[in-house]
């Protein structure tokens, strides 16, 4: 399911109209219309009321909606968690095997204990390739 759907539910209910959520999430009326009307006949109930001046979300549009609230807050979550990581600092660095094997460990413990928040890439030069791991 397309956050898409989601959003337009929470809009429409939100601000009581499908022109105003038409507007906020730059789409048409008639866009927000057939997005309600999928996310009905996807789950077999209609999930606002139209009755009145303003809409109303039904029973099922209210749990509907819950759960809609919860899935946007996950993946907004979703998306600073990521934006954080493409911003985390790293290192890249090679080394001899011997260097590696006597004294690397030792360093990258040390280096990982002061600096927990960068990540890195560790590499071996053999004759005149680089292995990454």
């Amino acid at each position: 399911m397309k956050s898409e759907y989601f959003q337009t539910l929470v809009e429409a209910v939100t601000l009581g109209s499908f022109s105003k959520a038409a507007d906020k999430l730059f789409v048409t009326q008639s866009a927000i219309s057939r997005r309600i009307q999928f996310l009905e006949e996807h789950y077999g109930y209609p999930l606002i009321d139209r009755s009145g001046p303003v809409l109303m979300p039904t029973e099922a549009g209210r749990i509907v909606m819950d759960k809609a609230n919860k899935m946007l807050a996950l993946e907004k979550e979703l998306i600073q968690n990521l934006h954080e990581f493409e911003h985390k600092q790293s290192i890249t660095f090679c080394c001899t095997p011997a260097f590696g094997i006597a004294y690397l460990p030792e360093l990258m413990k040390h280096f990982m204990l002061h600096h927990s928040s960068t990540s890195g890439r560790r590499g071996v030069a053999q004759t005149n390739y680089l292995y990454t791991t």
